[in-house]
């Protein structure tokens, strides 16, 4: 039997064998592209004024196979629905999810449940058989598969999620749409009469990595995404002990108020949920996976989980014969809480333990909803200005399309009031904007010429926590004293100078191609982390600080 074939039986093996969860073995574990949620996905994609394209060659296939039936019922409907607001439109998707699941396969959809919109995707599936388009499609989904059980901790997350929480997982269904869909991942669970649980875990695409170096990464967020969603499963826990823990919400109160475009993810589960996660990633990859999850959830606002993870790692597992599952630990972990800060000290404990990060520099203390872009001109190239414009344009669209009103305006234009009024965010190095250049040396991380070449090199506060070496053994230590290569560039958070209850950002690189790459760096959540250095294949350093 060749090589390809006894990895193709064996995830056959994995995929359809159910295995007894008391035994070493696995549980049960399916993985696939579910044909209703692509039957959803490619509804919307017609639909939608503008689709995402998870994969080009697959995309035009679907628009040449399906493209003569946009005026189909089902599509007009969905054109309706995406006339919302994108809340509505994502709860909609949820609750379709959910009605999908318990629905036969195209074309007949049988189910149990009255569901309008279901009866015109069957509609839409028996007239354009779709089931022929999923069938000749089987490629493209099989390449989904082997990435996730080649590069992602799948076979293991039921045997963390049994171990962290005392609870047994007896199934895992990973459910997905190819195409994407606007709805972010999500987690459902049915409970057995055993006590054990059956969890589903819903994806909304099937993005794979474009380039090797992507691989690690989006190995990384698959994990990552995949724990944390199971780890949802901590909000039941917490309605055993809902007056208990409902006691302690003071303590985000400070990060509610500050955080307040992240105020969705600043929660007392979420604060319960990235402990688990950022354990199983120690298990995972080893440490401190676990610590730099941490740091950059404290840098989110979830200022309190680098207290619960190390109580997770001193107090609960040591002691899992008094606390055999997490739900009863809680009241304990209430109480050590407690013991930790208190309503009276609950502002004074967030400044001496919240990061300044880049989201914070976006969003925090951001009452007016607003942000200053400025892109410097003074690049002797012009084209090296236009380029940092087209750069603050891009960034335009995205604080848009979040709420927040963005503000361009040129180096030379800014005066030192519109500084002290906002955030800001400045784009480009000293040679290219002249407000770079006046806050450069005071900059934790700062550029610096040497034997006539610039370079960009570590200025950073005291107790700096940094780590690198994340393709290879992660470690907290500089990577590199001094990076001079073109491609690689910062982005870095720091207090406002102008306004010390504000924050600036700087983006910027040795070229412009390093700009570009300090967008474009995403390990975990990217923008949580003081600062990182990159270029266009590695993240280099990331690291947090408070000033």
């Amino acid at each position: 039997m060749n090589k390809k074939l006894y990895v193709s039986f064996i995830l056959i093996l994995l995929i359809f064998l159910p295995v007894s969860i008391n035994s070493n073995e696995l549980p049960e574990i399916t993985v696939r592209v579910n044909p209703n949620f692509e039957l959803l996905a490619v509804v919307y994609t017609l639909a939608a004024d503008n689709p995402y394209p998870v994969n080009q060659d697959y995309f035009n296939d679907l628009m040449d196979y399906f493209g003569d039936y946009k005026d189909h019922e089902a599509v007009q409907r969905m054109k309706q629905k995406l006339g919302f607001d994108y809340r509505t439109v994502e709860n909609f998707f949820f609750k379709e999810q959910r009605a999908l699941l318990n629905t036969s396969d195209p074309p007949e959809m049988k189910t149990d449940s009255k569901d309008e919109f279901i009866d015109l995707l069957r509609d839409f599936a028996v007239k354009t058989d779709f089931m022929k388009f999923y069938n000749e499609h089987q490629k493209y989904y099989n390449e989904y598969y082997d990435f996730l059980y080649e590069n992602t901790a799948i076979k293991e997350i039921p045997s963390l999620f049994n171990e962290f929480f005392g609870v047994s997982m007896s199934e895992m269904h990973m459910e997905s749409s190819y195409s994407y869909i606007p709805c972010r991942a999500n987690a459902y669970w049915k409970y057995k009469k055993d006590g054990s649980i059956i969890g589903y875990f819903f994806m909304s695409s099937c993005y794979l990595p474009k380039e090797s170096s992507e691989t690690f990464s989006k190995g990384i967020y698959w994990n990552n995404l995949m724990l944390h969603e199971f780890g949802h499963c901590t909000a039941d826990m917490l309605e055993n002990h809902e007056k208990l823990h409902q006691t302690f919400s003071y303590i985000l109160d400070p990060a509610r108020t500050d955080m307040r475009h992240g105020w969705e993810y600043i929660t007392i589960d979420h604060s319960y949920i990235e402990p688990f996660v950022a354990w199983a990633l120690d298990q995972i990859y080893g440490e401190p996976w676990g610590e730099l999850l941490i740091s950059q959830d404290c840098g989110m606002g979830l200022h309190i989980c680098p207290q619960i993870y190390e109580l997770v790692k001193t107090d609960y597992m040591p002691n899992r014969d008094i606390y055999p599952t997490f739900d009863s630990y809680i009241p304990r972990l209430c109480e050590k809480l407690q013991e930790i800060v208190t309503p009276y000290t609950t502002f004074d404990y967030y400044e001496k333990t919240m990061y300044t990060s880049i989201s914070r520099g976006f969003f925090g203390n951001n009452r007016e909803n607003k942000i200053l872009i400025i892109y410097g001109t003074q690049n002797p190239d012009p084209t090296g200005t236009e380029h940092d414009k087209k750069v603050a344009e891009k960034l335009t669209q995205w604080f848009s399309s979040i709420g927040i009103e963005p503000m361009i305006m040129k180096d030379t234009d800014v005066t030192e009031d519109d500084l002290s009024k906002y955030n800001f965010i400045l784009i480009g190095g000293p040679v290219a904007n002249k407000i770079t250049k006046k806050l450069n040396e005071n900059l934790p991380i700062k550029f610096e010429k040497e034997n006539g070449k610039w370079g960009i090199v570590h200025n950073l506060p005291e107790d700096t926590l940094v780590f690198s070496g994340f393709y290879d053994k992660l470690v907290k230590s500089i990577y590199r004293e001094r990076y001079e290569d073109p491609d690689t560039g910062v982005m870095e958070a720091f207090r406002n100078p102008y306004n010390e209850g504000k924050y600036g950002v700087l983006i910027a690189g040795n070229g412009r191609e390093g700009t570009d790459n300090a967008i474009k760096q995403r390990i975990l959540y990217s923008l949580s982390c003081s600062y990182h250095i990159g270029d266009k294949e590695k993240v280099y350093e990331q690291g947090f600080y408070r000033d």
